[in-house]
Order: structure tokens, then sequence, then C-alpha cells
């Protein structure tokens, strides 16, 4: 027989099994699966062993196109009346069912790359330590999976890393690895179009292409002329604000030489935005469009720490005498263990305005910790945080696009978020819906991709 180009002998497949101690019968059939792919079966009568232990011997004794994609351990096989196994009552293609304590996705490679296993297993019900191949994967699949990982991720790695690396968890690690270089600094998000590209900032930590994943879905939702790009962060993280923003300009001038640029951040992105628009206008260059999306002017440490309460300070009182009231409810709804917990984050971010920069590192290493954030971003995290603690950012004179949810955990005085003090060329404030953390999902980024189109159809 031939399963996808190559020719197969079952019986040396069924040889394997047979050698290994407690296996007393097997079989191996053709099968088509649910996806319509030609695929091998085994179908195994053992004690003591389990599928996950027979695929992991074949593995060790065979090529990868040998190796079943599903292997069934029954009790007995079914006899025709002459002694024979009754091929036709072997069960269907045996299903490579998720195990049930499957762990979610930590971090934001993992989420990326779980999204592309689902869609490419055709399985909803998957964590981040699930086996590839124990769920029905074969050569052909990992082909399909690489496609669409280097499709939406933009990563190069080869076929050997699946089967280096089968799980989500490990091959995230693996992508975070391979990233950890100078190479390819510049990600296409939606290459194509005819439009000036719009060129999005990463987050703290730099991100990795996973932490590109939610630009690409919303990237994908504006106009098909709208070419989109991400920037990745260098191997040695910048601990300078304009430093990062000036060698990140040099990067996207390799793939848009002169202006008028388009710039876009989420959060601390919007930020690194922000200083590279401000630096291109200084040199002479237009931006016509800078988007700042949930994004806070973050003007150096807090007022506190200075002592003075300038304009930028009496914001600050107000934002907290405006909360009063959602804390007091809050602690009616949740109770005081919730609120207490909130209190206490609250007085740690607080603390890190109003302390040394090196106790509030501490801080941010604490909550890094608690968010599992990926260990090869977290020196770059911790050094885009000191980057934006020291940041005090100068007046720009162009204008900004500010992107915000309706629902907000802190109430602000100011509904610019503090951009107003920077932008002399004004800020257009747009409300879309969904909480910080979830405006690129569903239906959120619909709402956000209608938004920000409307914004950039008016440049063309």
């Amino acid at each position: 027989m031939k399963i996808r180009g190559f020719r197969i002998e079952p019986g040396e497949i069924e040889t394997v099994l047979l050698r290994q101690d407690g296996v007393q019968e097997a079989v191996v059939v053709a099968r088509t699966d649910s996806r319509g792919d030609d695929t091998l079966a085994a179908y195994v009568v053992a004690r003591g062993l389990r599928a996950e232990a027979l695929r992991e011997i074949l593995r060790q004794r065979l090529p990868d196109y040998l190796v079943p994609a599903t292997i069934a351990v029954l009790p007995e096989l079914p006899r025709l009346p002459n002694g024979k196994v009754d091929r036709k009552r072997l069960p269907e293609q045996p299903t490579a069912a998720a195990p049930t304590g499957r762990v979610p996705p930590r971090n934001e490679p993992e989420r990326g790359l779980l999204e592309i296993w689902k869609r490419v297993l055709k399985q909803d019900r998957l964590g981040v330590t699930d086996n590839f191949f124990d769920l029905g994967g074969h050569s052909l699949l990992a082909i399909r999976l690489l496609s669409e990982i280097q499709r939406d991720l933009g990563s190069t790695l080869p076929l050997t890393a699946i089967f280096q690396a089968p799980t989500v968890e490990k091959f995230a690690q693996l992508l975070i690895d391979s990233e950890n270089s100078d190479e390819a600094a510049v990600l296409p998000l939606q290459p194509k179009g005819r439009r000036p590209p719009l060129f999005w900032l990463h987050t703290l930590g730099g991100g990795g292409a996973g932490g590109f994943f939610r630009y690409k879905k919303l990237a994908e939702l504006l106009s098909p002329d709208q070419p989109s790009y991400g920037i990745r962060a260098p191997r040695e993280p910048y601990s300078e604000l304009p430093a990062m923003a000036a060698d990140y300009l040099r990067k996207i001038r390799k793939v848009q030489p002169s202006g008028p640029y388009r710039l876009a951040g989420y959060c601390f992105g919007g930020n690194l935005a922000f200083e590279m628009a401000r630096q291109l206008g200084a040199g002479g260059e237009a931006v016509d469009f800078l988007g700042l999306l949930e994004c806070v002017a973050l003007p150096g440490r807090s007022v506190f720490a200075r002592g003075t309460l300038d304009r930028p300070g009496l914001k600050a009182l107000a934002d907290i005498s405006m909360n009063t009231f959602y804390w007091a409810r809050d602690l009616h709804h949740q109770g005081w263990r919730a609120s207490i917990e909130r209190m206490r984050d609250a007085a740690r971010r607080f603390r890190s305005k109003s302390r040394p920069l090196e106790e509030a590192d501490a801080d941010v290493r604490e909550v890094l910790e608690r968010w599992d954030y990926p260990k090869a971003f977290r020196k770059h995290a911790e050094a885009h945080w000191r980057a934006i603690s020291r940041y005090q950012p100068a007046p720009y004179d162009g204008s900004a696009v500010l992107f915000r949810v309706r629902k907000q955990r802190l109430k602000h005085f100011d509904r610019a978020l503090g951009w107003g003090d920077f932008l002399r060329g004004g800020v257009e404030v747009r409300i879309v819906s969904g909480k910080h953390d979830s405006i690129f999902d569903e239906p959120h980024v619909r709402e956000l991709a209608a938004s920000l189109q409307a914004c950039l159809d008016k440049l063309a």
C-alpha cells in the first residue's frame, strides 16, 4: 500500500509490535481519517501496555512515515470463522482523543500556537502538553502545521522541529529560543497591498512571533490593500526607550525608506510608537498615522516620587478620588478577600512608582513570575520596564488616535489617558468594546478593526 507517497509494508510494523513483551497480536491497516487523509491505524492486543508507550517504541525503531497515526489497544481482535482477523469488523479509525487533564496556555506564544494546533488537528479540546503525534498527527500534517506557523507567526523552523518539540509547550520554547536572535527583525503580518505599511510595535518583553499573533488577527481584518509588519526586539534589550526607538526606525526603513509612516502599538508598544513618531517628526519626516491602543502616557516616574503636585499629580489624585465609589462597589459584590487582594496589587503598583528604581525592579520580577511570563522574555521585560520608568517624553507636534475600551479597571480623570500633554496636534479618542486584555479577542477585535480601518481610510 501507499500512504502519503511512501510505500508501506504493514507486516514490517506488525513485526516490531509483536516483538514487544506483552503484545499478543497486532494488525496494521490503512484508514481515512476525519480530515480525509489516508493514514495508518494499528490495532493491538496487549497486556500492561498503553498506546502511548507503543507509539514511543515505534518511533525509536521505525522512520516517521511508518509510525501509525493512531494505535488502539483492544481486548481481542475480531475473527472470521476460519480464525483469520476480520479486518472489516475492526473499529473505524480509532479516535485520537485529547487527554482529559488539559493544561491551558500560560503565555502569548503558547496561545498562538495552540490555535494553530487546533486548526490543523481539527480538535478543540487540546492542551499545551498534548503530543501532536498522539493526537493523530503525522508527517503530512506536520508539514501543514509548520506551514501555518510560518504563515501566522513568521517562523522558519525546519520540519524536524515538530519531532524535536511535539507539544505546544516545547514548541513555544523552541520558537522563543530561535527568535532571540537579530535575524528577521521585521515580521510580515500581512505583507500584501499598495498602501503605506502599518508598523506594529511589540508589548513589554518583546513578544516574539507569538506576541504578534494578536496583531496578525487584527491586520487580517483590515483592508486587503493595507500591509502590516511587526518589529521584533533584538537579542540584547535596550534599557532606554529613545535608543530602542532609534534602532527600530532603522529597521522599518529597510521596508519603507521614506515617509509618510504609519505606526501603532498596544500598551507598552504605544509608548514606543509615540517615541518613534516623535523622532521622525524631529528629523523632518512625515507620520500620517499614530495609533495608541489601550496605552497610558507614562512620563517617567510618578509625581509622588518627585514629591510635587504638578498637573499630572493633580490628575493622579483625581483618579484616586473618582475610583473610591467603584472600589466600594467591588467590596460589596466581591467580598473582603478579593477586594483586599486587589488593594494589595494596587499598593504594589503605587510603591513601584514611589520607591527607588532598583526596588521597583523587584516588583516587576514578582509580577512576571505570577504571570508565568516566558523566561526567555523576562530579561527583555525587565529592561523595558526600566526603560519606560525612566522615560520622559518630549512633546510631539503631530497627532494620534487613542483606542481605549469602555470598561476600564480604573476610571481616569483624563479621557485621553494623559496624551493631551504630549501631542500638540491633538488626540482623537475612539471607544471600543472589550477589556484591556481582550480587545484582540472575538468579537471585540472586529469592532477594533472597523474603527482602525475608518481612520486609515481617511488617509487614502
